[in-house]
């Protein structure tokens, strides 16, 4: 679903007004017969002139919206190539998130196994210190000097003999031995006590600091998204308006385009026109094709378009060119043009302006795309900005003495019809 935001409505709004116009200004100049209360239709060459002069407005109406349409079209295409990038970064970052939750998760259970053997470590120290207590207290019993005791046993054992001196020197050993080694006990319990939670402490600030880290990634990247999304989404609001008031333009032309072959046809049928004898009598097919220096049109025209190319080659200028093609051409050109759909789409919406198959003059043999020195002249440039080719100058002024006329979109494109 397209987001249509605040910024792009006034311009919505705007284009549906220009379209409005478009429509009021081609029902107006559309009908040739028109009349107001009182007075006469205005004379054919009048309306001609009037027609030109609007169809001249069509054309740099049409290449500005062509201009601003590729403008468009290359916007949104970089749009797109950003927000594939700014989607990377949000993987990217959502992966960060993700291990740093993990990390999190590891560290609090690092920290709960920590905790465990620091109280295990605590009871120990309790024991250590129970035994130094126990030590203290009978140093205190037996006097100050830790020797009194084993004076005392000494003393207690001195009529037993030698044997029985030797085994409580023996048992009195044990007994120092093993304060002694409470007391070292002591001391290293307490320095692992100690490492036990500053390693706790360490683990779980570790923990928190990584977490909040990616989380404030994961956001950064989650919002330049949005942004770009809203972005890539009014550029593609603005490409499919463009396109829109394009086409509407294009109907116009063609609109235009008929009524004026209309008052041709009246103005040679009232002899008033400036056309020469060599223009072909109406814009229909006769159904039959022929071959004319390599161009197949309509046979109806043939003799108009060998005409044409002799004048044309008299002032320097050898057009060659193609005429008649299938629908199923067509059909194919608008693939190889770009067009949204083959066959329903309009015009306007290819890359390289392509009519429907079906509708194309191509199709029934009374337009010719013409080439000069081996290349579609002007091609793909629409009439306003094809000035300053020598050929196109040529066609320009002198088609129309032998029925031909341009598709303003087209500088290359030529029938009988101006469609």
């Amino acid at each position: 679903m397209r987001c249509v935001t605040g910024a792009t409505r006034p311009r919505r709004l705007a284009a549906r007004a220009a379209i409005a116009g478009l429509a009021t200004a081609a029902v107006a100049i559309a009908s040739p017969v028109a009349m107001t209360a009182g007075n006469p239709p205005a004379a054919a060459s009048d309306r001609l002139d009037e027609i030109e002069r609007r169809g001249q407005e069509l054309d740099r109406q049409t290449d500005e919206l062509v201009a601003e349409a590729e403008a468009a079209e290359k916007r949104v295409e970089e749009l797109g190539e950003e927000l594939d990038a700014v989607t990377q970064r949000v993987s990217a970052a959502r992966d960060r998130q993700e291990a740093a939750q993990r990390h999190a998760e590891d560290a609090h259970a690092r920290a709960a196994q920590v905790d465990q053997e620091l109280r295990t470590t605590q009871q120990e120290l309790r024991q250590a210190e129970d035994q130094v207590v126990e030590f203290a207290r009978r140093s205190y019993m037996n006097g100050a000097s830790a020797v009194d005791p084993m004076l005392a046993v000494i003393e207690s054992s001195s009529g037993d003999g030698a044997g029985g001196l030797a085994q409580e020197l023996h048992y009195l050993t044990r007994i120092v031995g093993v304060q002694a080694a409470s007391i070292e006990s002591l001391v290293s319990l307490q320095a692992r006590l100690d490492a036990l939670r500053e390693s706790a402490a360490m683990e779980r600030a570790a923990a928190v600091e990584a977490l909040g880290e990616a989380s404030e990634a994961s956001e950064v990247a989650a919002t330049a998204h949005a942004e770009m999304l809203e972005l890539t989404e009014q550029a593609s609001e603005q490409l499919h308006d463009r396109r829109q008031r394009l086409d509407e333009v294009t109907r116009e032309r063609e609109s235009l385009a008929d009524t004026a072959e209309q008052l041709r046809q009246e103005a040679r049928r009232s002899g008033r026109n400036g056309a020469t004898s060599t223009a072909p009598s109406s814009g229909s097919s006769s159904g039959r094709l022929a071959t004319v220096r390599g161009i197949t049109v309509d046979q109806s025209i043939a003799s108009s378009l060998e005409q044409l190319l002799v004048a044309a080659e008299a002032d320097g200028f050898v057009l060659g060119g193609s005429g008649y093609r299938s629908p199923e051409v067509t059909a194919r050109l608008r693939i190889a043009n770009g067009c949204p759909d083959v066959y329903d789409s309009p015009a306007s919406s290819c890359r390289i302006p392509t009519a429907r198959a079906g509708t194309s003059e191509h199709e029934s043999g009374l337009a010719i795309d013409f080439t000069w020195r081996g290349r579609t002249i002007c091609y793909p440039r629409s009439g306003s900005r094809c000035s300053g080719n020598a050929a196109f100058d040529w066609l320009r002024a002198n088609a129309g003495r032998f029925g031909f006329y341009n598709l303003p979109s087209e500088a290359w494109h030529w029938s009988t019809t101006g469609r």
